[in-house]
């Protein structure tokens, strides 16, 4: 190898290793999106659960208590959104509650192929139904043991939402 080639090899290496620095520099500085905070002055929402569940509008001022709502993930940007966030949460509740009183040692086997039941909102009959799901686990869903038990907790939550209408 002659010297003109062996500094034209360190060359090239160099500028793949500028090239492959680039490369990891912009791996280290991309980072997942994260939800915009509001600016100091503006509201946010977040979720209060006391002696109800509610939506209430909050000051940004970088105070504790913005950064608690923010890092504990009750941060909404708009009333909207965070209302739809407390629905599902006094939903899940409410499920929870009914797991509670009829079936309070029940724990889904996942190793066992058998069926779990949950509840389910189907729109085009504008009612709670029982649906079943033997493989994969869903986060947010309360299984219940047998299909009686899920139509028992459908039927109760179908009266309600009926009464609920009517009122």
């Amino acid at each position: 190898m002659t010297d003109h080639e062996f500094f034209e090899k360190c060359d090239n290496l160099e500028r793949r290793i500028k090239q492959l620095e680039a490369i990891i520099n912009k791996i280290e500085t991309d980072s997942e999106p994260e939800l915009e905070r509001a600016t100091r002055d503006d509201y946010y929402y977040s979720i209060i659960l006391d002696d109800a569940c509610y939506v209430k509008n909050r000051l940004e001022q970088y105070y504790a208590v913005d950064d608690r709502c923010y890092n504990l993930l009750n941060y909404f940007r708009t009333k909207k959104r965070a209302q739809e966030v407390a629905d599902k949460i006094k939903f899940l509740l409410k499920l929870e509650r009914f797991y509670d009183i009829y079936c309070p040692v029940y724990n889904p086997d996942w190793n066992v192929h058998d069926n779990k039941y949950f509840i389910m909102y189907d729109k085009s009959r504008n009612s709670y139904i029982v649906a079943r799901n033997q493989e994969a686990r869903t986060v947010a869903n309360v299984y219940f043991p047998t299909e009686e038990i899920a139509q028992k907790v459908c039927d109760r939550l179908n009266k309600e939402r009926e009464e609920h209408d009517n009122s």
